[in-house]
């Protein structure tokens, strides 16, 4: 059976990828992709950071995802969802609502600060491949 390779654009650097799917589907870790079948990683030709493509199972839609930057999300998947049913439990109660707004808040900063870091890391690197290729 002859597979067609399928298009995909980096969500790190925009480049396109040619990605060959087989009919083996890999273990899906992530707790926030639990819908998702991850059928395929492999890495990116132009920045070489590890890419996942999900293909959700009822619809079929398909999704390219950075792997270490979605790692940083979804560790804090299951606190995450506590504290959101915190807050929708204590929205009567002012001051502990609140409270919890600020922990989701900080959470939320924790993560992004995280994803940033991978992304600065990425750039450094590219950038030591690319100055070691000029010289």
């Amino acid at each position: 059976m002859f597979l067609l390779p399928k298009i995909k654009n980096c969500p790190c650097c925009n480049k396109l990828n040619l990605i060959v799917v087989n009919g083996i589907v890999c273990g899906n870790k992530f707790c926030s992709m639990a819908d998702w079948m991850l059928k395929k990683i492999f890495n990116c030709t132009k920045c070489r950071v590890e890419l996942g493509l999900f293909i959700h199972n009822t619809n079929k839609e398909e999704k390219i995802i950075w792997m270490a930057i979605f790692k940083c999300e979804d560790d804090h998947y299951a606190q995450l969802n506590n504290l959101h049913k915190m807050k929708e439990k204590n929205r009567n109660n002012q001051k502990k609502y609140n409270k919890t707004l600020d922990e989701i808040n900080a959470l939320y900063n924790k993560v992004r600060a995280e994803q940033t870091k991978i992304k600065i890391k990425v750039k450094i690197q590219n950038q030591k491949m690319n100055l070691g290729q000029v010289y």
